[in-house]
């Protein structure tokens, strides 16, 4: 008997063009996937997806998450977006994320490495955000900052682990 499923991949469903990113959040609690508050301190990062990142997320075959008895049991989708010209009115009622699943076992489980600094520091001052910016300064300045990682900090060999997936945010 076969109860145990895995999640293999996911699509990304965009409700418009103001979608910066999404967060799917699980929970394998039983009685908080029952709750509607679904409360993030008790849910993990599963998939998330970045403004320019592919929509669809496939795990390589060896791999899957746990779905269902022994795995995640409910879920939250967080949209952020991005309106710098503050348009009013708007509604979206289509974005979210698309699980695809399989019922074969699959041999490892796939996990997620959170990767950064969110004490991080720009040019002297904290980044967007915290209580040490003047986020009004800064947008009308026109700040911006760009990061790069070559692919060798992602590399099997540093991690530990391989690495089939990259989100900068």
């Amino acid at each position: 008997e076969n109860d145990q499923v895995h999640i293999v991949a996911f699509h990304d469903i965009l409700g418009g063009p103001l979608v910066h990113h999404m967060d799917l959040h699980g929970t394998t609690n039983e009685i908080l996937g029952a709750d509607k508050r679904l409360c993030r301190v008790y849910m993990d990062l599963i998939h998330p997806w970045e403004a320019g990142s592919p929509q669809t997320f496939e795990l390589p075959r060896e791999a899957g998450i746990p779905l269902g008895k022994d795995g995640y049991r409910a879920f939250r989708v967080e949209v952020h977006y991005h309106n710098p010209r503050r348009q009013s009115g708007l509604v979206d009622q289509r974005s979210g994320v698309r699980l695809y699943y399989s019922t074969v076992r699959r041999p490892h489980v796939a996990g997620l490495m959170l990767l950064g600094d969110y004490m991080l520091k720009l040019r002297g001052s904290y980044t967007v955000g915290s209580a040490g910016n003047n986020f009004t300064t800064a947008v009308a300045a026109g700040m911006r900052h760009s990061f790069y990682c070559p692919p060798t900090c992602f590399s099997e060999t540093r991690l530990g682990a391989r690495n089939d997936k990259q989100v900068p945010h």
